[in-house]
């Protein structure tokens, strides 16, 4: 009589309907990682944390019981590198910049379902038998309260908000010094002495900057996507730093950062 011999597979076993929602968020980071090359063009780093979260997602699909975890880990590690980025993403709401709050709304919903989705799972691969990994019947209302709460941040990112220039026309607006961000470059801009200085300060970007003269006191922010004015009052002749307080680092003096010439 024969018999049939079949061979275990240790440690493995089929996804848990936990297990392929972690792999779902870990695909979703890949994504939207990877659509960054599209928008902003090739960055080496982007790409290879993509890469790792699909790798990530491949190994949970292996079925092995730890692997969950992984996605738990590599997620974290993501909001640890990409924290200041999306910090800067999140905190600029508005119809201008609403493109890139989703995307960081998206990235960080996902990274935590990652996060969450892979404890639980790896958790329920230990602690219960294959045929009994059942759906928790809390996922699917957890899931739509965490669309429902992207949907939610999306619709008050859109209201609109009064710029930086409320009460200020338009003509008079155009009229004043235009100061570009490509002035933060190393450009200069200069200035009288003993005048009351209004300085149009334009900024394109997604994320917001800053006009910051420590010797003068001056610190204006400057809104994503939007133009604001920096009035203050030269004094002293000479030549100033002025820079992007976000984007410049005073201990090596990289990043955004101009000289202010104050002349006779």
């Amino acid at each position: 009589m024969a018999t049939a011999i079949t061979t275990a597979r240790p440690g493995r076993g089929p996804i848990s309907a936990l297990g392929k929602t972690t792999i779902a968020a870990m695909i979703g980071i890949a994504l939207l990682l990877g659509s960054t090359t599209f928008i902003f063009g090739f960055d080496v780093m982007t790409l290879v944390v993509a890469s790792v979260a699909l790798v990530v997602a491949f190994v949970i699909a292996l079925g092995f019981r730890w692997a969950p975890l992984l996605a738990t880990l590599a997620a974290s590690a993501l909001l640890a590198l990409f924290s200041f980025p999306l910090y800067e993403l999140l905190s600029q709401p508005g119809l201008k910049t609403l493109p890139m709050f989703v995307f960081g709304a998206l990235v960080l919903l996902t990274c935590l379902i990652a996060i969450s989705g892979g404890v639980a799972a790896t958790v329920q691969n230990y602690r219960l038998p294959a045929e009994q990994r059942r759906t928790p019947k809390a996922l699917p209302v957890l899931l739509t309260l965490a669309a429902g709460l992207l949907i939610g941040a999306v619709a008050v990112a859109a209201i609109p908000r009064a710029g930086g220039n409320a009460g200020v026309s338009p003509e008079i607006l155009a009229g004043l010094q235009q100061v570009p961000i490509s002035a933060f470059e190393g450009g200069e801009i200069r200035v009288r002495a003993g005048e009351l200085v209004t300085l149009r300060m334009q900024n394109p970007d997604p994320v917001a900057h800053s006009f910051d003269v420590d010797e003068l006191n001056v610190h204006a922010p400057i809104p994503a996507g939007e133009e604001t004015v920096a009035i203050f009052k030269a004094t002293e002749p000479g030549e100033y730093l002025f820079y992007c307080a976000p984007h410049y680092d005073k201990a090596t003096g990289q990043g955004m950062y101009g000289t202010l010439i104050i002349e006779d």
